[in-house]
């Protein structure tokens, strides 16, 4: 079943109206530079973090690479926006 983050759901997807997680409450939750798993298929992200000064942080995995690369939710939303 397929997971969708408040912050899709409101940018991108409202008709759906209905949201399985909120990113910033569970980033609330993580001291800095630690992270949850936890995947968005809307967004495409593996897992929630925060950066060394609190910042909130999704994790991404390349496909071709398979290693992992962290982007802020601010970035991701404005590419999202930017397709």
């Amino acid at each position: 079943m397929a997971e969708f983050s408040k912050q899709y759901i409101q940018n991108f997807e409202s008709e759906l109206g209905k949201w399985d997680f909120d990113i910033e409450e569970i980033a609330n939750g993580l001291e800095p530079e630690f992270y949850t798993p936890i995947v968005c298929e809307g967004l495409g992200f593996v897992a929630i973090g925060k950066d060394i000064k609190g910042g909130v942080i999704l994790a991404y995995r390349n496909e071709t690479t398979d290693l992992i690369y962290w982007k802020s939710l601010e970035e991701t939303i404005k590419e999202k926006n930017a397709i």
